[in-house]
């Protein structure tokens, strides 16, 4: 009755009118108005908001809440009302939030960090306060043990075990009831020598990563050539108790102990195992750290992840405080090149135009029969 009729009138006669219709309408309702208006009424909501407004209408604490939406979702199955019911339910005298068997927990994730160098001693501190490692270009991962059965969770909540089946020797050298943190990065080759548990000198770019994702079959060659390992960064369950609320520092020890034991004991049967451990960097002081992250790009990585010792394992990419995750990357290169083609993107870029196809010359601009390639 109000907006086809519009149709026919000028602009001004179109403003004026939906400026008389604002100002008679509820608050309320002025948002889902210009959805009409708009033409979409999807709305789209984070998973932060969903997890803050869940845990404030069942008055639950907001971490229990997203360690139950893990994995809340799957590509293969769609929520059932018996899941809403779990995921609502009270919180049960003595719950920790330790995940139910493959189930894995909330990823912490880390803020960019981007202040000058000379901010890093009031920004951050001391340099012994954190714990520095480098930044690996690879998948997010959690390797779930428990009862016996192994699960390999991404950080987009899929459920990869399937993709990366070489992962299933850990479960003969870890102990039960073992979660892990980590890095998913594709290793070189090899036939019989054995990697020593920190022995990162043989990652293999991202990109061959790419080649093992999205497949349906994964053939003999496929995963001779191509072999994952995870880099274990983290350790957020061990003997079945959760660990996330202790600091850093004592979460780090227990890792070193659990990775060090696997290799002892595949070392002892002649096994090369698929697991690594995150080496600790140590530098006198953020100086040193700095021209350390120079040499990220020979090494493999992308530059440092630093984590306050202190910390304990949060949900998320939390907005403030002491106990931050922060990753200091290198700065990108650069390249000339010629943009041929733009198209939208997927799922939360669908609106935006972020594929972008780029052509780059042959030669330099002094090079008459150069081509563009």
């Amino acid at each position: 009755e109000r907006l086809l009729p519009l149709r026919e009138r000028d602009d001004a006669e179109r403003l004026a009118a939906l400026r008389d219709w604002l100002d008679a309408m509820p608050s309320d309702d002025r948002l889902p108005f210009f959805k009409l208006v708009t033409g979409e009424m999807r709305i789209g909501v984070s998973k932060l908001q969903m997890t803050q407004a869940i845990a404030q209408a069942t008055e639950l604490d907001a971490k229990l809440v997203a360690q139950r939406m893990m994995g809340y979702t799957q590509a293969n199955r769609a929520p059932q009302a018996q899941d809403f019911v779990a995921l609502v339910a009270p919180a049960e005298a003595g719950e920790d939030g330790r995940p139910l068997r493959g189930q894995p927990y909330p990823f912490f994730l880390a803020h960019p960090l981007q202040a000058p160098l000379t901010a890093f001693p009031e920004l951050l501190g001391p340099v012994d306060d954190w714990l520095v490692e480098w930044k690996f270009d690879g998948i997010r991962a959690q390797f779930i043990h428990r009862a016996g059965e192994w699960w390999l969770w991404s950080r987009g909540e899929e459920l990869v075990s399937d993709s990366f089946p070489e992962l299933a020797a850990l479960v003969d050298f870890l102990p039960d009831d073992i979660v892990l943190d980590g890095e998913l990065i594709v290793v070189a080759p090899r036939s019989d020598a054995r990697s020593a548990v920190d022995d990162l000198s043989d990652l293999r770019p991202f990109s061959e990563l790419q080649q093992r994702l999205g497949r349906k079959v994964l053939t003999p060659k496929m995963l001779r050539d191509r072999p994952v390992a995870l880099i274990a960064y983290d350790l957020l369950e061990k003997d079945g108790h959760a660990l996330r609320e202790k600091p850093q520092r004592e979460r780090r020890v227990l890792l070193e102990e659990v990775v060090s034991r696997a290799h002892s004991c595949a070392m002892q049967v002649g096994a090369d195992l698929p697991l690594r451990l995150s080496a600790a960097l140590t530098q006198p002081d953020w100086d040193a750290f700095a021209r350390q992250r120079e040499e990220a790009r020979a090494r493999g990585a992308e530059g440092m992840m630093l984590k306050a010792m202190n910390a304990p394992y949060g949900v998320g990419r939390q907005k403030s405080g002491a106990n931050l995750w922060w990753k200091w990357k290198l700065d990108p290169m650069s390249v000339d090149a010629v943009l041929i083609y733009a198209a939208r993107g997927h799922g939360r870029r669908s609106g935006v135009y972020s594929d972008y196809t780029f052509g780059v010359w042959s030669g330099p601009p002094e090079q008459t029969d150069r081509t563009l390639l």
